[in-house]
């Protein structure tokens, strides 16, 4: 058995790197010190569940959310034990990308030798994971897909009806973070054990992992089964998805962050480049992975140890390899049919790591581009990262004082934030309309069941009207508004946002527009 040269070694180095990357991208040097910059994004909608669920609101009975809550436990948790502070929140982003990084490298190390697995964990956690830098669902919900991918592929023979359970209880776990992401995957391991068991072993084989899916599914959710109720649980999860999410899907933008023009190409580059990847490693697998064949016993039994870095016959490798390679395209297709439902960048990047791994392997098959490819990659990823950086320091040079930290931000958010908090004191009421963001920095709270009203079809009629009525029952003072809101609200499909824009326009008064166009305003008449 051929043991894996410095791979402990090695393991270290890699998670070394990731982990002062991402803590670069997510705490800054200002003022003295090291402080967390004022992250944002759809993560806020976690940072907000888990601070209502520390309160001891329930969701889907004391607030609405679409997706499991798998994400709002692990924000729960987090809080609890460090406090509901700014800091966790990017103590959070680098605890996931290690755990996404790690995962990503065994994967890639028991298909690849250790210097191609450092690549292509290099570009996941760089290209893909860096750019959203957020600990949405979607972000849960692939760590724990992956490590069911280390599960089952982690040995050189057939898994055992352990690790098939151990795997399925993970990929419960995903589905307890993001329902779809969570059933697709459990598809392709379904797939991929019925073609990998035994004659008359496979009914057998994959009754075990779903029994593990189950499991993990089910455990967790006993709670809000108990508390919200089945009912409310099948209405926000199921109904709700199926009407108001799969049917919004994105238009000519792709579901990029910005319109794709000329001037933003360079902007939108490396996008647009893991669009490219995801897809074409896929492609390129049906081109290169016919050829795999198993003619000699295996030179790497598990992703421990990684793949051997001897190469006697082109195309030939271990049946080990072949069956890592093929789980990997199994579930990295799967989830990207999935995703297509409703896409956008963001579901794209959450399924991206086993487009990433594949693409590098790919092209380790294409031996002529070797030592061109492996070099320009790492230039490109190095600079990226660089720029990336730099990029952080430059958009966050501003140190501000919030209830929620001290935290380093730009001078717009500084402004609107310090502006908040002198008229909405830490402990108070607030209605951010589409900003659940910013509960956490100002240590204030919604008291309406709506999280968030989005410009959209997603904000139903009868969500904009209940919370309308929550609002006017309520004694919040201040609404966080926006000028997109104020364009949706004319809008004939976006009912729930109208709604809501009616009221407020009956109820409320402008005080402040601020420079990113977001709005306070003031319940009463114009002073």
């Amino acid at each position: 058995m051929m043991k894996w040269r410095g791979g402990t070694g090695t393991t270290a180095s890699v998670l070394a790197g990731v982990g002062t990357y991402l803590a670069a991208r997510t705490f800054v040097f200002r003022g003295g010190g090291v402080m967390p910059v004022l992250l944002g994004g759809d993560q806020g909608f976690f940072w907000m569940y888990g601070e209502r669920m520390l309160r001891g609101e329930v969701p889907y009975r004391d607030f609405f959310q679409f997706t499991p809550p798998g994400a709002d436990v692990v924000h729960l948790a987090a809080f609890a034990l460090f406090g509901a502070r700014l800091w966790v929140t990017g103590a959070l982003v680098v605890g996931l990308g290690l755990g996404l990084g790690a995962a990503c490298f065994r994967i890639a190390r028991g298909i690849l030798p250790e210097a191609q697995a450092a690549l292509a964990t290099a570009l996941f956690v760089v290209l893909v994971f860096g750019q959203a830098l957020t600990t949405t669902h979607h972000g849960w919900s692939e760590l724990a897909i992956l490590w069911a991918v280390v599960v089952v592929g982690g040995g050189a023979d057939r898994p055992s009806r352990g690790r098939l359970a151990a795997a399925g209880s993970l990929l419960g776990l995903a589905a307890f973070c993001t329902q779809s992401h969570g059933f697709a995957a459990l598809v392709a391991f379904g797939v991929f054990t019925a073609w990998q068991a035994r004659e008359g072993g496979r009914a057998a084989a994959v009754a075990v992992l779903i029994s593990g899916f189950l499991a993990g599914l089910v455990v967790p959710s006993a709670y809000f089964v108990a508390t919200a109720g089945l009912g409310a649980l099948a209405s926000c999860l199921v109904s709700y998805v199926f009407r108001h999410m799969v049917r919004d899907v994105p238009g000519r933008d792709l579901g990029l962050p910005e319109e794709l023009t000329w001037k933003s190409v360079p902007s939108l580059a490396p996008y647009l480049l893991v669009y490219a990847m995801v897809p074409a490693s896929y492609l390129l697998f049906l081109r290169r992975g016919r050829h795999l064949t198993a003619p000699r016993p295996d030179a790497s039994p598990d992703f421990a140890r990684g793949v051997s870095l001897e190469r006697p016959e082109p195309d030939r490798v271990p049946r080990s390899v072949r069956d890592r390679v093929v789980l990997l395209w199994l579930v990295g297709v799967t989830l990207l049919v999935e995703v297509c439902a409703s896409f956008s960048w963001v579901c794209l990047f959450a399924v991206a790591a086993p487009g990433v791994v594949l693409f590098v392997w790919a092209l380790d098959r294409e031996r002529w581009l070797v030592g061109v490819r492996r070099t320009a990659l790492w230039i490109g990823v190095a600079a990226l990262a660089v720029i990336l950086v730099h990029s952080t320091y430059r958009n966050h040079s501003v140190v501000v004082n919030l209830p929620g930290g001290r935290v380093a931000t730009d001078a717009p958010r500084a402004e609107k934030f310090e502006w908040l908090t002198r008229h909405d004191p830490p402990g108070g009421l607030l209605f951010a309309v589409n900003r659940p963001s910013v509960y956490l920095p100002l240590q204030v709270r919604s008291p309406l069941y709506l999280d968030a009203a989005i410009p959209s079809r997603q904000t139903t009629g009868e969500q904009g009207r209940r919370a309308a009525e929550e609002l006017d029952g309520s004694s919040v003072k201040y609404v966080l508004w926006s000028t997109g809101l104020e364009a949706a609200s004319r809008d004939s499909g976006c009912e729930g946002v109208a709604a809501l824009g009616t009221y407020l326009h009956g109820h409320f008064h402008r005080v402040q527009t601020f420079a990113d166009g977001d709005e306070a305003w003031e319940r009463g008449g114009p002073h």
